[in-house]
């Protein structure tokens, strides 16, 4: 089983994702990545960060952990959504760390519709709506269509 790291970076109402384009359709990842040999959680999310975006950032409240089943794209994954903070840089893709097409800002009104990696939408809408924070265990966390 794989463990992915990610940061939840959202600022002005917005979300940062990574975007990668398939055969089935575009794809918007929270960035993150896995652990390498002797890496605790927290150093992995903030090597993949400084490593594909190139910033620095700090790790918030644990958010999410979520379950994704091994398909044909990827092995069984156990992925863990930290919040996020931006210490410094602005967000700009390095292709030899990452094989996104770019990045984007979702705007959190329009989560709903998107193909979100891992799927989270639902928790992190309904968070924002009720005004709190929520840790917990999202289940299976497979984007929809996601085969």
């Amino acid at each position: 089983m794989r463990v992915r790291g990610c940061a939840m970076i959202i600022r002005d109402g917005k979300l940062l994702t990574l975007v990668y384009d398939y055969p089935d359709g575009r794809l918007h990842a929270i960035p993150g990545g896995g652990l390498e040999d002797g890496e605790t959680l927290e150093t992995a999310v903030v090597r993949e960060l400084r490593e594909e975006l190139g910033l620095e950032i700090s790790l918030g409240p644990l958010r999410y952990v979520g379950d994704m089943m091994a398909s044909r794209y990827v092995k069984q994954t156990l992925h863990v959504v930290f919040e996020g903070r931006i210490v410094a840089g602005e967000p700009a893709v390095n292709a030899a760390y990452t094989k996104a097409n770019g990045l984007a800002w979702l705007d959190l009104d329009r989560l709903e519709e998107t193909l979100l990696y891992p799927a989270v939408n639902r928790e992190l809408l309904a968070d924002r709506q009720a005004r709190r924070v929520a840790t917990r265990y999202v289940g299976d966390c497979r984007p929809r269509h996601w085969t």
